[in-house]
């Protein structure tokens, strides 16, 4: 993934410092953070995100947006049979088929109900054993991966079912959705061999940002925002805005984001089985279907929503859009993004791992594309609006290595007008090309020429693919390369007139790099915290901690590059930034950047407000400077001969 600076600046609030007695300076603090490179962030998407339409993965010709109906929290099926059975009946009528997905918790398996559910095309799809609200709590990780991957286990018991979703538990009600959880416990693999391949847990908000929506869809009768008043409090931060299309993370989750309001995010706002959550549930479909999105349901049988209510969302749905909207379980969904996006492979293979696949938007139409590159087939499938059909081209971009290693292939734009453009280096072998109307065309130069503090750069190091970042530094609109392993810092810049990358003169701390001697996480991140649409250097890890402001040009004394240093310490400093990486197996604390702060949740952190450790960017701009003190404070730190004698003589608040 390459990293482009939205031409769009954020508003936020001025933060004012002292520099020495007289030299002040003011910050402004985004309220969201323009620039966000972490690389394990489920909430990366936003609304200038390139999309993966419906009609790109649906195979139903004049099929425009899709509606998942997914109920929680099945324990014994008799409640969800009388609950569902109106809804599955009113689903019959419109194709003689029952889409609906139930999350489950512990069970048993040989229920004759699941049995009849089956036959009648449902799905159950796993919503942890024992349900813990938050899934990571109490200091027990390992509690947490059992309740997840037994819940996989069981479910996949019941004869013939296959188990695909997940949904964490309380996810459209407190902080649950934890980084930590996506890139430590989803990726894994069961006991019984058994493995995920979709999520349903972050929410998604339609907001007035969206500029292309008509006002009455994303405003109320009051001209107040229609969906954001259904956010449970003001730090519930497990969400993205205005993407209802299904997104990928680390590699080998495919999330589909739920709509707000869930039933219970509406029954919380203005009571259970009130007719304005039905209404709302209508323009949050027409938004869908004039985005060609997903509207991915979170409901239950718990008395906030009638089956009469969701019967008269159906209603709506097949009168107004007819063939236009098609519903369908999540064991549908991952079906149809096989056959009719990835050519028949899924994200993770036969054993789990990452297969190679991933999602880019390779000619700039804002659509994303498919790069296929593993041992099964090397190709890229092109989206084109206008034909609505994919154009696909033999390609030799390897993305994993026959063993299933990552060859740390990187793309982006690294000249003006110039393609996309792709390369790699391993240990043993390396390459580079560039987009091409019929493919890909090699371009050795980009790689031959890769070099940094006056060695070959490696796109890959002990196994991660993570210590080279491709990002626009300068705002320029083309893609450098940012090198940070521990023996070899830089940012590169393509020279296309002398075919050769030169080093920019940007200084990066020699102590900082993103990977550690063994490819670690080495707990730094690259995020924009003083709303300029550069991006900062933070690290925090179980030790220290540090914070680097971008200067892109020399200012008073600072040179370019990540050189105003404003923060750092030790961890167990009362002010210290939260850790994003701790010791052990499981490195991810479960941190990520929203709303002017760093967050981070873990099963160490459910016992704080809201689940959360938090800091803001303000808080990290101050710095370790001392506060000032009050007048009493202030007298009482002088030291004086006897014949002396200190007065207030004014003072401000």
């Amino acid at each position: 993934m390459s990293y482009r600076k939205s031409s769009k600046r954020t508003q936020g609030s001025c933060v004012l410092q002292w520099f020495a007695l007289i030299l002040l300076f003011a910050e402004c603090v985004s309220l969201q953070s323009a620039t966000d490179l972490s690389p394990n962030n489920p909430f990366y998407v936003n609304q200038s995100f390139p999309k993966l339409t419906t009609p790109q993965w649906i195979g139903e010709e004049g099929v425009e947006a899709v509606i998942i109906l997914a109920i929680d929290d099945l324990r014994t099926p008799e409640k969800f049979e009388f609950y569902l059975r109106p809804i599955l009946e009113r689903l019959k009528q419109i194709d003689g088929r029952t889409p609906v997905s139930i999350y489950c918790n512990a069970l048993q398996p040989d229920h004759l109900q699941f049995q009849t559910w089956l036959n009648e095309g449902l799905s159950l799809e796993v919503h942890t054993l024992s349900h813990p609200c938050p899934l990571l709590a109490k200091g027990n990780f390992q509690g947490a991966v059992n309740t997840v991957m037994g819940g996989i286990d069981l479910l996949n018991t019941i004869p013939g079912n296959r188990a695909v979703a997940y949904r964490m538990p309380c996810c459209d009600s407190i902080n649950s959705p934890s980084p930590r959880f996506y890139s430590e416990i989803f990726p894994q693999t069961s006991a019984q061999g058994n493995f995920m391949e979709i999520d349903s847990s972050v929410m998604c908000l339609f907001t007035s940002d969206d500029k292309e929506l008509p006002r009455e869809l994303v405003l109320d009768a009051e001209g107040k925002e229609r969906f954001t008043k259904y956010v449970p409090f003001p730090s519930f931060n497990t969400t993205i805005k205005n993407y209802p299309y299904p997104y990928i993370i680390n590699n080998v989750c495919w999330e589909f984001p739920a709509l707000a309001p869930s039933d219970w995010e509406a029954q919380n706002l203005h009571g259970v089985n009130n007719e304005i959550t039905v209404e709302d549930w209508k323009r949050a479909l027409d938004i869908a279907v004039i985005k060609q999105g997903v509207f991915t349901w979170i409901f239950h049988p718990h008395g906030w929503i009638r089956n009469d209510q969701v019967n008269a969302f159906i209603d709506y749905a097949t009168g107004t859009y007819g063939g236009r909207i098609k519903f369908l379980t999540f064991k549908e969904a991952s079906d149809r993004l096989k056959d009719n996006l990835l050519d028949g492979q899924s994200l993770r293979n036969a054993g789990g791992n990452d297969a190679g696949i991933r999602l880019l938007d390779a000619n700039g139409d804002g659509y994303l594309d498919v790069l296929l590159g593993n041992e099964n087939e090397r190709a890229m499938r092109i989206w084109q609006p206008s034909k609505q059909e994919y154009q696909t081209v033999e390609s030799p971009l390897n993305v994993v290595t026959k063993s299933g290693e990552t060859t740390g292939l990187k793309h982006g734009v690294f000249w003006a007008n110039g393609p996309v453009a792709f390369l790699y280096r391993t240990e043993n072998s390396e390459g580079a090309w560039v987009r091409s109307e019929n493919g890909v065309e090699e371009k050795g130069s980009l790689i031959s020429e890769l070099r940094c503090e006056g060695k070959p750069v490696q796109t890959v190091l002990k196994g991660s693919g993570n210590g080279v970042i491709v990002y626009d530094v300068d705002g320029d609109s083309i893609d450098e390369l940012i090198v940070a392993y521990p023996d070899q810092h830089g940012v590169l810049k393509w020279n296309q007139s002398r075919q050769t990358w030169e080093e920019l003169n940007y200084s990066w701390p020699e102590d900082l790099h993103l990977i550690d001697d063994e490819g670690r996480d080495a707990g730094v991140r690259l995020v924009d915290i003083n709303g300029d649409d550069h991006a900062d250097l933070l690290k925090s890890d179980e030790q220290d901690y540090v914070a680097y402001i971008f200067i892109p040009e020399l200012v008073l004394g600072f040179q370019k590059g990540w050189t105003r240093l404003v923060m750092e310490g030790q961890r167990g400093d009362e002010d210290a930034i939260p850790a994003f990486i701790r010791s052990g197996p499981h490195r991810d604390n479960g941190a990520w950047f929203a709303d002017g702060h760093v967050w981070v949740q873990n099963e160490d952190t459910a016992h704080l407000p809201d689940l959360v450790q938090r800091k803001s960017f303000e808080a990290i701009l101050l710095g370790n400077r001392p506060q000032p003190k009050d007048v009493d404070e202030a007298l009482a730190a002088f030291e004086l001969d006897d014949s002396f004698e200190i007065r207030c003589v004014a003072s401000e608040p």
